[in-house]
């Protein structure tokens, strides 16, 4: 004898009396944290993402020059941010990391 299988209205109240889930499900790698969500890399404490929308030729052609010249793309645009700055006689504040 098959075991009778619950119809759907019947499971959806089942669920709804189990009452609400207390935990949160765990961030997934590769995903942002939550807002408001402390950052676990020391190097970023203190830091600020800066970001933009580009088609995808200009991520290509940036990771090409980065490969030629054995940059990362955080100092590249670290160097072209201080370029712009410099052009509008502000001061040079990005800081330049070493590559690694």
């Amino acid at each position: 004898m098959k075991p009778e299988k619950n119809n759907l209205l019947e499971a959806m109240k089942a669920a709804t009396h189990q009452g609400p889930r207390t935990t949160a499900a765990p961030a997934r790698k590769g995903q942002p944290a939550a807002r408001g969500a402390v950052s676990k890399s020391p190097g970023r404490d203190g830091k600020r993402n800066v970001t933009g929308y580009f088609p995808p030729a200009v991520t290509k052609q940036l990771k090409q020059i980065g490969i030629d010249r054995e940059k990362t793309i955080q100092r590249m645009l670290a160097e072209a941010l201080n370029d712009y700055f410099a052009k509008h006689n502000k001061p040079e504040v990005a800081p330049i990391e070493e590559d690694v």
